[in-house]
């Protein structure tokens, strides 16, 4: 199915479903809008407010808002903010090529998710920006107030719209905003994680490459999003091909021609494959540990990643390696003495979680809430150079600052330069906030139920955001979605008509 048939699919199967919503999302599945290259799908934003005679204003790095005029009799009204980010995280499955600034994505229909054929869907940030842009559309078919849509730019490579974002350049007069950057319909979220990465790299003392050249790959992983499913303890990538490694040096001594895997410090990573050089041919021997060694691991895997595990080695043609890799492997010495114990000190997963509180706790937070983590997210070793790329994760930036230390720690024991790229903040959940009871009850009203209070362990741009606003309440929610940021992502079809029915709400019943 291809882009142009998937509102009236979806038609067909729910007829509640608000089909101005798809039919945008059609758009913004055609239009390749990765990270940092969002010029066409900002020039359809553009397009829409213009179509639906909306005034609208640009800032230097390229965030847009839109201002759709308060119903008649409402303009006295408290203006709201409705916020999403326009950029997608673009990933495939092994073996298809896509270039991400000029293909699209081709979602289909699957039971009650729509997905996207052997890539990422971008339903994260894309269906919560079609809301908005919906609204527009039926701006005279319900009571609303002023409202601002804003749009911003490069969330998913570190929040750059959102930490460059110019309100007064953009003329920002609201003082409550809707973020729907969340993933888990019947749950209002409240705060968010802060954010940083770190990269270590340097050289390695090279050795020239051993007569017999074996290819290793692991993969099939899940992987996912480094910050909603951390606390599923999914398998990293990196971490099995250095088991697997350890095993294998049992065997024989090696020597490390490339190690490469991973796709985003967003991404936890589901595949890794390195190369190797040995002196003798013990193919067999080698592949029976290595049978051996995944056979273990299946035990302890989640099920999800069991499904597609793999592990493989295979004997490569040295012809196929280049001379100037041959030249400059890493040495048996070099892995025993730096990159193992490197690699095996390195921090991955959840590193410190509240529980869910119970009647006969005190907790504060009324969830269970990853309040830390580190996602070893890329590893590329090749030419004499190693570089190792991490996403640290923090509800508190004193938490954090702990394992910023450790790094710096790291580098200067295994002699690596450390770069850490500016992080953003946290945003700090406020459990008690009347803003949160208002939409609460609002939400209870509509559907006869008490919505979840959260946190969550991802970067939202509320923080960023409220920070530059004195005086802004925010609130984040959103459809059902699953596994963004790998090609398994999906999005709830019944969760999205839910979503818009709860916007307009909200909109209509706000004090």
């Amino acid at each position: 199915m291809n882009a142009v048939s998937l509102s009236k699919e979806i038609s067909k199967l729910h007829s509640n479903a608000p089909l101005i919503v798809w039919k945008h999302f059609e758009k913004f599945c055609e239009i390749p809008r990765p990270s940092k290259g969002e010029a066409r799908i900002r020039e359809y934003v553009i397009e829409q407010a213009k179509k639906n005679h909306c005034s609208f204003f640009e800032d230097k790095i390229g965030n847009i808002l839109v201002r759709v005029p308060a119903s008649k009799g409402l303009e006295d009204k408290t203006i709201v903010l409705i916020q999403n980010h326009l950029d997608m995280v673009n990933d495939a499955r092994p073996g298809i090529v896509k270039d991400y600034h000029k293909d699209s994505v081709i979602p289909f229909v699957d039971g009650e998710w729509v997905r996207a054929e052997d890539t990422t869907l971008g339903s994260d940030n894309g269906i919560g920006a079609c809301l908005a842009i919906s609204l527009m559309d039926h701006q005279a078919e319900f009571q609303h107030p002023e409202l601002e849509l804003l749009f911003t730019i490069d969330e998913e490579t570190g929040l750059t719209g959102a930490l460059q974002i110019d309100v007064q350049k953009l003329g920002v007069k609201a003082k409550i905003m809707l973020n729907i950057d969340t993933e888990e319909w019947g749950s209002l979220y409240i705060g968010c994680a802060g954010g940083k990465e770190t990269r270590l790299r340097g050289n390695y003392k090279s050795e020239v490459a051993l007569e017999n050249i074996i290819q290793i790959k692991v993969g099939g992983l899940v992987g996912g999003h480094s910050g909603v499913d951390i606390h599923r303890q999914r398998g990293n990538a990196h971490l099995l091909m250095l088991d697997l490694l350890k095993k294998l040096e049992s065997q024989q001594e090696f020597r490390i021609i490339s190690w490469e895997g991973g796709k985003a410090h967003n991404i936890i990573p589901r595949e890794a494959q390195c190369v190797i050089s040995v002196s003798e041919k013990n193919y067999e021997k080698w592949e029976s540990v290595t049978k051996e060694w995944r056979e273990d691991f299946l035990k302890i895997l989640p099920l999800e990643d069991q499904k597609h595990f793999f592990c493989s080695l295979e004997v490569v043609d040295k012809n196929t390696v280049s001379e100037e890799q041959k030249k400059s492997s890493l040495s048996f010495n070099e892995w025993k003495d730096r990159l193992s114990p490197l690699l095996t000190l390195f921090p991955h997963g959840v590193l410190k979680q509240v529980l869910k509180a119970n009647k006969d706790q005190t907790e504060s937070e009324p969830q269970a809430l990853v309040r830390l983590s580190n996602n070893l997210a890329k590893l590329t070793l090749k030419n004499g150079n190693l570089e190792i790329l991490s996403s640290l994760r923090f509800m508190q930036m004193e938490e954090g600052a702990v394992y910023s230390k450790l790094f710096s720690q790291l580098s200067q024991i295994f002699h690596l330069e450390i770069v850490e790229k500016v992080g953003y903040p946290s945003w700090a959940p406020d459990f008690s906030s009347p803003l949160l009871k208002e939409v609460s009850q609002i939400y209870n009203a509509l559907y006869g139920a008490e919505p979840d209070h959260k946190a969550i362990h991802a970067g939202l741009e509320c923080g960023i955001i409220a920070a530059k606003i004195p005086g802004l309440r925010a609130i984040s929610f959103g459809p059902t979605i699953v596994d963004a940021h790998s090609p398994d992502e999906r999005v709830n079809i019944k969760t999205v008509e839910y979503s818009w029915e709860f916007l307009k709400k909200i909109l209509s019943s706000l004090k």
